[in-house]
This record gives C-alpha cells, structure tokens and sequence, in this order.
C-alpha cells in the first residue's frame, strides 16, 4: 500500500462551496478550478445513443457479467453503485468502468431484482438511480475483498439480494420482482423534495454529502458537465436514506467536518488495480472510510469515498425469504 502524491494534489485543488440543507442532509459542492482530461461518455449519454449497447453477454446470460459495445469516438464512463434496467434482470455496476470506444468490454455487475429473468426489452438501459449510500459501501468493501481473494470485481449477491428487501419493508414496498426500482417510484414524491433544495452550480465537479453534521460520502468527477448529469441520481440515493432520519444537526460545523474528511483521504494508502476498462483504479480501505477512484492519462475520471457507519443506520429485517 502506499499514498499516491496525485491523490494528494487532487485534494488540495478541491474548492468547497456554501452548504446546501433539507431536513438531516446537507451537501457541500466541490470545485476544481483546472479542468481537463481526456473526454468521456456517461451512462445517460448512452440511453440516447445508438451507437452504444448495454446488453446481456450471450443469449442465456450471467447474472455478474453485462456486456458493452461501444461503437462511439469517446469512452463510455460507467459508475459504480449506477443502476442498468431491462435485459434479463436489473443490474447496479459493481466498480466504475471506462469502456474503451472501438471495443467490447465485460462489465462487473450484480442483480437488484431477484424475481425476473426474462429478456424484456433486450437490453439494458439507464434508470436513473444508483445505489443507496450504505448499499454502496457495503458493495465497496465486497468489491475490495473479491480483489484480494479472487482477482475478480465480485459480490455477494444473496447479501444484496436481502438488502433490497429490507429497503422493501422500511418503505412498505410491494413488488413482484423484489425490484429497487420499486422503491425509488414508490416514493419518488418524498424523493424530488430534496432535488429542489440541492441546487447544481457551474463548473461544480463533485459535492460532499453530511447527515446531521457527519459525512456520509464524496462523489467527484473529472468533468463538470458529467457531474452535472449525475448530479440528480446521487442526490436522490442519499436522500432514500435521509428521509428515514430526524434532523438532529445541532451546529453548523459541516464545512469543519468536511475538510477533516478530505485530509483524511490526502493520508490514504491506496493499492492499485488495472480496472475492467482503460486506467487503473486505486482502491482503499479502514476503519472510517472506503473508497475507490478510477485513474486514466494521470486523471482521476471519477472518485468516490463513502464513511463507514455502524450497523445500526443500516436497513434490517427480521427473515428474508427467497422468492427466486
């Protein structure tokens, strides 16, 4: 393990901006006044796009491989946590992936709807939504460890597969599927009341996300314009969590806790991986935080950092029946 000076020079060039407040949630915006990097495709971009195909890798299907084929000029950046719907089953993208343009590549995914497998329609296509923040630490670590042990970017899929369902009961969600889609529809009302609090600002690149003055989570990217378009699906998973909290924020010492958290990541020790894509990620892990960023042409493309929080913020359930 060792601490890369790029990480460190990527921190301190971080602006923060005036936080942003809706009920135990708060979100400080990140700048980074030198652009740059090579140019990149988003998941949203592909929806649109002809040109790019977000599929099952063969006719029968893998439930931890998808398979991309990118026909475009640029590469297609897909993020960690991001949910892909349709296909055989939906899918949440297990490590960020930069798809080379001109090339097939296998992504890493697991399944977050554990009652269909049927190709309708065929392929996949953007939800919209990612992954609730403890969900995605949770998925973070998995990821980490199947590195170490296995060399592969794997899961395990049971243990998501009943964190759905705990997100099913807290939300009293009745869904044929076992789909989390489901419970971001079902309470998409709730949801979009945080969307009109959390304003994007020009040029913003990234943003720190507190619950009741203690951080949850960092997501940055290396182009303005691709955080922008990601900017509402981040916001809407952090708020699936925030709306089950009282808002307890007893001072206004966010911008305090928010560069702590940063110099902590200056300090992290990082181990290197050549990811599924072009770059390399650097992943990282202890006892407060567990984060990973995707690296290309000495650029980070994307990083993201979520705190390690006790078991007891996390979704539970008395049983879990298998509905497959």
């Amino acid at each position: 393990m060792i601490m890369i000076a790029e990480m460190r020079q990527l921190v301190t060039m971080m602006k923060l901006g005036e936080v942003q407040s809706h009920g135990a949630m708060s979100v400080i915006p990140i700048f980074n006044p030198l652009l740059g990097g090579p140019e990149y495709l988003i998941l949203s971009d592909a929806a649109r796009n002809k040109r790019i195909n977000i599929c099952e890798v063969s006719d029968g299907g893998i439930v931890s491989k998808a398979k991309v084929i990118n026909e475009e000029i640029h590469p297609l950046l897909l993020v960690e946590g991001e949910e892909i719907k349709g296909a055989k089953q939906n899918r949440i993208i297990n490590a960020t992936v930069l798809a080379e343009s001109g090339k097939v590549t296998f992504i890493p995914v697991t399944c977050v709807e554990q009652g269909r497998w049927s190709s309708n329609p065929q392929n996949f296509d953007d939800s919209e939504s990612m992954l609730p923040p403890t969900m995605r630490e949770k998925v973070k670590k998995m990821v980490h460890s199947s590195l170490h042990t296995k060399g592969e970017r794997g899961t395990d899929q049971w243990s998501v597969w009943e964190d759905v369902a705990c997100y099913h009961d807290m939300y009293d969600v009745s869904s044929p599927t076992m789909a989390l889609q489901d419970v971001y529809v079902k309470e998409k009302k709730s949801i979009e009341e945080y969307l009109k609090d959390f304003h994007l600002h020009p040029m913003q690149t990234g943003m720190i996300v507190l619950f009741n003055g203690k951080v949850a989570g960092i997501d940055y990217f290396s182009q303005d314009k691709a955080f922008a378009e990601s900017f509402p699906k981040l916001i809407r998973s952090y708020a699936l969590e925030a709306m089950r909290m009282k808002d307890e924020k007893s001072d206004d010492k966010e911008l305090d806790a928010a560069r702590d958290f940063l110099k902590g990541l200056e300090e992290a020790k990082m181990e290197r991986y050549p990811s599924e894509g072009l770059g390399d990620e650097w992943r990282f892990e202890d006892d407060k935080m567990t984060g990973s960023s995707l690296w290309y042409q000495g650029v980070c493309i994307h990083l993201s950092v979520l705190t390690s929080r006790s078991e007891s913020v996390r979704p539970r359930r008395e049983s879990f029946h298998d509905i497959w």
